[in-house]
Order: structure tokens, then sequence, then C-alpha cells
């Protein structure tokens, strides 16, 4: 009964109408995977890796995670304030971080192995600033139910992406090829959003955003040290590696992150947006969602074992195949961090428990400790002269981690632990 999946609810469609497109939006850059991983080096994706790393824990600090909130209220008016309010701090902030980088400019080239990734740094302020857009956009289409709409961005978004990282590679402009990709895919998307929903937006009042800037202040105290902590457990390996061991390793375990990901984005990141709408209604009309927590769950992990131990146990036969030769040993790093996302899989859509439950301070705390454990574990790692180790021992903590929080969300949506 509980695994029991009713296709004609509005919950199973909503899930349904975002899996779609985000399936076509995944599937068309692994199927074209093998072909950039033919034309751009390993070392060309460690850098890649190092800038998608630097722009996703800036992207976390840029809203001070207002736009997380921006599904929380009842009243359209104040969603649609925290959003502008969301968008306001992200542009000054970005602005700020361009400054910095320009008038540091030259120290930054001293201490980057890489010279040319000197010019990656002037797009990280831009990068950070429409993905922080479309973050705040996309919260307010979630809770508008314009899944439809979310799914063709999606789309857009994936094609526009490969397609031009693509193109770089035919025309030989492998040095910037991956990087001009995403830039320009992520600023159609946020051009296609502004032009359709901002006039639809209530218009900023600072009185207001004030209002729900204190009343939502939770969320810069908690859910971003929160967020940071958790962006750093996954971004830090990626951004250390190069200077810890070097750039082929960076990119060998750039791109499992990405294939191992790839389930997440496709099915889990979409139920965990219809998860926590329906959830949050839930909690407002019966006052628990621990049913649709539990059903949630079940058919996630039914779902992703399959697909997860498959790679633990074929994983480097799988990557050389289908990568090539010279991706060997990023399989061998698949079948290691295997357990670690089929947990990830499994259990990342429900942490939303922490913020529908309002326990920001809990999960706050867990994820910074989360962020020390992987630390430890590249450093360990670099003790030994093993970057083995230091996956072994990533895979390790972060299984623990989401078991840990799996356990704390499940008595969280029945409203045991207070």
């Amino acid at each position: 009964m509980l695994i029991k999946f009713n296709i004609k609810s509005e919950y199973a469609k909503n899930i349904v109408t975002l899996v779609t497109g985000t399936a076509i939006a995944q599937v068309i850059p692994i199927v074209i995977m093998p072909m950039l991983t033919r034309l751009y080096t390993p070392v060309e994706f460690g850098m890649f890796g190092m800038y998608i790393g630097i722009v996703s824990l800036l992207l976390v600090i840029s809203t001070f995670k207002y736009d997380v909130a921006i599904i929380q209220p009842k009243k359209d008016s104040d969603a649609e304030q925290l959003f502008k309010l969301s968008f306001s701090i992200s542009l000054i902030f970005n602005i700020l971080i361009f400054l910095l980088i320009y008038s540091n400019i030259y120290y930054l080239s001293n201490i980057l192995e890489e010279n040319y990734f000197i010019y990656f740094l002037y797009f990280i302020p831009y990068t950070v600033f429409i993905m922080s857009a479309n973050s705040g956009l996309n919260f307010i289409m979630n809770r508008r139910k314009y899944y439809k709409q979310m799914s063709i961005n999606k789309v857009i978004q994936g094609i526009s992406i490969v397609g031009i990282s693509l193109l770089c590679g035919f025309l030989d402009n492998t040095m910037f090829g991956l990087l001009i990709g995403f830039v320009i895919g992520h600023t159609i998307v946020f051009l296609n959003l502004f032009y359709r929903y901002w006039n639809t937006i209530e218009k900023a009042n600072y009185p207001r955003m004030l209002k729900v800037a204190s009343e939502y202040k939770d969320y810069p105290m908690y859910a971003l040290p929160s967020g940071l902590g958790n962006t750093s457990a996954s971004q830090m390996p990626v951004i250390l590696l190069v200077k810890v061991f070097n750039s082929s390793v960076s990119g060998y375990y750039y791109l499992v992150e990405k294939v191992l990901s790839a389930p997440i984005s496709l099915l889990s990141g979409s139920v965990s947006s219809v998860f926590r709408q329906k959830a949050q209604e839930d909690k407002h009309t019966i006052g628990n969602y621990n049913e649709i927590f539990k059903k949630t769950f079940l058919k996630l992990v039914l779902i992703g074992f399959p697909i997860f131990l498959l790679l633990g146990m074929f994983g480097q036969e799988i990557f050389a195949f289908i990568f090539g030769e010279n991706w060997r040993e990023a399989g061998i790093y698949a079948q290691i961090l295997s357990p670690l996302f089929f947990f990830k899989f499994s259990i990342s859509p429900l942490m939303s428990s922490f913020y529908i439950s309002n326990k920001l301070a809990v999960d706050m705390i867990g994820q910074i400790i989360y962020a020390i454990m992987i630390l430890i574990s590249i450093y360990t790692g670099y003790m030994f002269n093993s970057i083995l180790l230091s996956i072994g021992l990533i895979s390790f903590c972060g299984s623990l981690f989401y078991l840990i929080f799996l356990y704390l969300a499940y008595f969280y949506s029945i409203g045991e632990v207070k």
C-alpha cells in the first residue's frame, strides 16, 4: 500500500511533467558526453569543474537563501517580495565580487597553476547572478505550479549547453568551450524567464521587502551556512583535487560527479520540487506530511538501487567503453562513490523536510560537520599520497551523513522531534 502510485493524482502528474522535461534535458548531455570526453582532455574538464565549484559556492551566498524561502509564505505577494529581495541582494553581491576579482587579478594569477583560468574568473560574477535569478524565478513557477514551463526550460538549457560546448570543441576552442556553453545556456533560460514572468511579479516594495527579510531571517542565519556546508561537501573535491593532486584527477572526479548525478537530476531533483510543494500543503491542511514522505522515499529506493548497483559493479568497464580508454580511472572512482550517490539519490529530495519543519539549525550543524568530514577525507588522502583513499573516505562519510539525515527527516515528517 505504501508504494502504490496513483498516476491520476495531481502529485503524480506534476512529477511526471517535471521528470519528462528533465529526462530530455539530461539524456541529451549524457548522449553527447562521450563526444565531449573525446574533444576535451581531463585537464580541461578539471579546470571547468573548478570553475563550476567556485560558482556553486558563491551561488549559495548570493541570495542569502531568500530564494529558497519563496515557496513558504501563504500569501503570493509576500513570496514575490522575497523574490525581489533575493534578486536585489544577488545583484549587489555579484557587482562586489566582480570588483574584488578585478582589483586582485594579478594576485590571483600568481596562486593559480593554470594561467588561462584567470579568464574564467571574470565570468564568475555574471554566471552566479544569472543562476541565482533563474533559481528565484523557478521557485516562483514552482509555487504557481507551472511545471510544464519548468520542464521546457530544463530542455532548452540542456540543449544549449551541450550544443555550444560541442560546437566549440569541433572548432578546436577546447580551452573555453565548456565555459562558453555553460554561460550561454543559462543566459538563454534567464532571458526567456525574465521576458515571460518579470512583469507578472509584484513590483518591489522596500518596506515590505524589509518586513519579509525579517520574517524569514532564519534562512540567512541557518539555511545559508547549511547550504554552504552542503555545497562545500560536494564541490570541495573538484576544487581542491586540482591543488592537492592535479588537474587530471580533478577532471576524472568531475566527470564521475556529473555522470552519477545524472539520475539525481533526472528524477530526484524533479521529485524534490513537487515533494516540497505537496509536503508544505499537507502540513498546512492535515498537520504532517509523513504519508507522502514514505511513498516518495520507497519509490526512489526501488528506482535507484539497480542503477547504482550496476555502476558499483562495472563502473570501470562502463566508463572506459562509453567515454574512452583515457577515462578508465574515472570508472574506478565511480565504483567507489556509487553507494554515496545511491543514498544521495534516494534521500536528498526529502532533505527539504528540514525547511518544511523549520529545523534549519539542525540542518546547518549537520551540513557544516559534513563539509569538515569531506575536507578531512581529502587531507588524509593527501597525507598518504592516495587519491583512492580520499575518494573512499568521501564515499563513506557522505553515506553516513545521508543515513543520519534520513532518520531525522522521517521523524520531522510525523512531528515527533520537537
